[in-house]
C-alpha cells in the first residue's frame, strides 16, 4: 500500500509540471513596448528627409550674398536678387542675382549676374556645384564647384573659378567657408579668395550674421590690365547679414565696410545691399 500510495504521489506531480509547461507554451508572450523617441534622440545637425522652406536654406547658407554654402540637393531650385551701393573708390550701383537648380542628387547647376562699379557693365557668370560630403554621416558638409564669369577680380576678359566649400552647424549656428582659385583666359591672369560667414538663429523666422569676402590678386601686372581699370591688388568686404524668412520667401540685407588696395594705397568705404529670394 505504501508502495502504491508513492507511486499514485509521483504521477501527480509529474502532471501537474506537464500541465504547468502546457500552460506556459500556450500564454502568448509578453508585450513589448517601443521606446518613444524623446527632444534628444535626434541630434540637432540632424536631417529628416528634405526641407524647402527659406529658413532651412538661411540656416545652410543658400542665401548668403559672399559665401557660397556646401550643401547642395536639398531644394529644387533657388533665387536671390539684391541690389545696393558701394561708397569705395569708383562708387556706384551694386547688383547681384543668382539662380540655381539641382540637376541630380547632390549635383546643381548655378548661374547669375553681377553689377559693380569698378567692372562698369554687367557679368554673367555660370557653373556647376557638387556636394561629396554630408553632415548627417561625416560630420560636416563639403563640396566642389567650378563656374565661369564674364569678368573676375583683376581679368578682364572673364575667368575660370574653382571652389572648394566646407560648412557645419551646431544647433542655431552654422560656419561656412569657401577657399576659391580663379584663373584668367590669360596665363598671367589669377586670383585668390577666402570667404568666411557665420549665421545665427535667433527667431524662428529671423537669422543674423558676418559675411565677409577678401580677394587677392595672384597675378602679374599687363596692359590690358591696366588699360581695363581692375588693378586693385586687395578688396576686402566685411559686415552683419540680416535675413527673414516667411514660408518659401527670404528678406535679406548685409552692409559693412570695404576695403580696396590699388597700388599699395588702401581706399575705404561702405557697401550696403538688400534684396528677396525663394526656394522650393
Amino acid at each position: 500500500m505504501r508502495s502504491l500510495a508513492l507511486v499514485v504521489a509521483a504521477a501527480s506531480l509529474l502532471g501537474r509540471a506537464a500541465y504547468a509547461e502546457e500552460s506556459a507554451a500556450a500564454a502568448p508572450p509578453p508585450a513589448t513596448v517601443n521606446p518613444v523617441p524623446t527632444g534628444n534622440s535626434v541630434r540637432s545637425d540632424e536631417r529628416i528627409g528634405p526641407q524647402r522652406d527659406a529658413n532651412t536654406g538661411v540656416r545652410d547658407g543658400t542665401f548668403l550674398p559672399q559665401t557660397f554654402s556646401a550643401r547642395v540637393g536639398d531644394q529644387r531650385v533657388m533665387g536671390l536678387a539684391m541690389g545696393g551701393y558701394d561708397t569705395t573708390a569708383g562708387q556706384g550701383a551694386l547688383f547681384q542675382t543668382i539662380v540655381e537648380g539641382a540637376i541630380v542628387n547632390r549635383v546643381a547647376i548655378r548661374a547669375g549676374v553681377e553689377y559693380t562699379p569698378a567692372a562698369g557693365r554687367f557679368s554673367p557668370s555660370v557653373g556647376v556645384r557638387v556636394g561629396l560630403l554630408r553632415q548627417e554621416r561625416f560630420g560636416v558638409d563639403f563640396g566642389l564647384g567650378a563656374f565661369y564669369k564674364n569678368s573676375g577680380f583683376t581679368e578682364e576678359k572673364g575667368e575660370f573659378e574653382f571652389v572648394a566649400m566646407l560648412a557645419r552647424r551646431w544647433n542655431r549656428i552654422a560656419l561656412f567657408a569657401n577657399l576659391i582659385y580663379g584663373q584668367g583666359l590669360a596665363q598671367t591672369e589669377r586670383d585668390g579668395e577666402l570667404r568666411i560667414a557665420l549665421m545665427a538663429q535667433v527667431h524662428p523666422m529671423v537669422h543674423v550674421g558676418l559675411d565677409t569676402r577678401a580677394r587677392f590678386d595672384l597675378g602679374e601686372e599687363t596692359p590690358a590690365r591696366m588699360a581695363s581699370g581692375l588693378e586693385a591688388n586687395f578688396d576686402l568686404i566685411a559686415g552683419p547679414v540680416a535675413a527673414v524668412t516667411v514660408g518659401h520667401f527670404v528678406f535679406q540685407a548685409q552692409a559693412g565696410g570695404r576695403v580696396v588696395v590699388v597700388a599699395e594705397q588702401p581706399r575705404g568705404g561702405f557697401a550696403a545691399m538688400g534684396g528677396a529670394g525663394a526656394m522650393f
